[in-house]
């Protein structure tokens, strides 16, 4: 298997109204802390580093008057990919 050490994550805001807008933030995951990873308005691609092990991301979608939040969460599994030469 192919050793991934970039993913990008896209989400797109599906009922968006006219003249409005809909906050879409990618967070990571880690140590407990979230760190921005992009924001965007409406939809968002944004590149994500993998580290060896469980990648948690957020992609927290802020309503069009900002009145509601909602979390959707992603968790990714990474392996180090480890090759062994013998002489």
């Amino acid at each position: 298997g192919a050793n991934v050490e970039q993913v990008d994550i896209y989400a797109y805001a599906n009922h968006v109204h006219k003249n409005s807008s809909t906050l879409i933030t990618v967070l990571k995951e880690v140590g407990g802390h979230e760190n921005i990873a992009g924001a965007a308005l409406n939809s968002i691609v944004t590149a994500v580093k993998l580290t060896t092990g469980i990648n948690k991301f957020i992609v927290r979608v802020e309503s069009e008057d900002a009145t509601q939040t909602r979390d959707y969460r992603i968790k990714i599994i990474s392996h180090m990919l480890i090759t062994i030469q013998s002489r």
